[in-house]
C-alpha cells in the first residue's frame, strides 16, 4: 500500500482538532467519531476558519468527501508521520485559536445522556439548514420542519430547542 505524504494542510487540520481533543484529534475508529469529526470541521469552516472543503447534504448532515479523504489520510499514517509541535509548521492565527474555542466550548455545553455525534449532526444539520440549504430555509421554524422531513424524526423536538439555544448562545445563528 502507498504511503500517503501529509503536508501542511493535513498538519493545519490536526493542529486545529488538536485544540479540541489533545489526545486522540482525529479518530475515525467508528461510524460515531467519523460523523463528530466531519461535524467538527463543517462547525470550525462556519466560525470562520480558513478550511477549504466543500459541503453538501448527506445522510448524517453536512459531509465532505475530500474532507473524508484527508481525514483517512491522517488516521492511517503512522504518529511518528505527525510533528510534535505543529505550531511552527501549521500556525493557528490567534483571532482563530479564539473561534476554536467557541466549538471546544459548545461542545462541553451539550448534554450528556446522548452521545456527542448526536448533537453535533444535529447542531451542524439545523445549521446547514439554516445557512446553505437549497431551494432556501426561511427562518428556524421553516429549519425545524425541513429538519423532520429529511432526518425523519430522529431528533426530539426538545432535543432541536437545545440545539438551536446552543447555536444562539455560540453566536453560530444570529439571536
Amino acid at each position: 500500500m502507498d504511503m500517503q505524504v501529509l503536508d501542511n494542510r493535513h498538519f493545519y487540520l490536526i493542529n486545529c482538532l488538536r485544540q479540541i481533543d489533545a489526545e486522540n484529534p482525529v479518530d475515525l475508529s467508528t461510524l460515531d467519531k467519523r460523523v463528530e469529526f466531519q461535524k467538527k470541521i463543517y462547525l470550525l469552516k462556519s466560525l470562520g476558519l480558513p478550511l477549504d472543503y466543500s459541503f453538501g447534504s448527506y445522510i448524517k448532515g453536512p459531509y465532505s468527501s475530500s474532507l473524508t479523504q484527508i481525514g483517512f489520510e491522517i488516521y492511517e499514517s503512522p504518529k511518528k508521520a505527525i510533528p510534535k509541535k505543529l505550531n511552527s509548521i501549521a500556525p493557528i492565527k490567534k483571532e482563530d485559536l479564539k473561534k476554536i474555542d467557541v466549538l471546544k466550548k459548545l461542545i462541553s455545553a451539550i448534554p450528556r445522556e446522548k452521545t456527542h455525534a448526536y448533537w453535533l449532526e444535529l447542531i451542524s444539520s439545523l445549521h446547514f439548514l439554516l445557512t446553505q440549504a437549497y431551494p432556501p430555509v426561511n427562518g428556524i421554524d421553516a429549519a425545524r420542519s425541513r429538519l423532520k422531513i429529511w432526518k425523519s424524526n430522529k431528533f426530539l423536538d426538545e432535543d432541536i430547542e437545545i440545539a438551536l439555544d446552543l447555536m444562539k448562545k455560540f453566536e453560530l445563528i444570529k439571536k
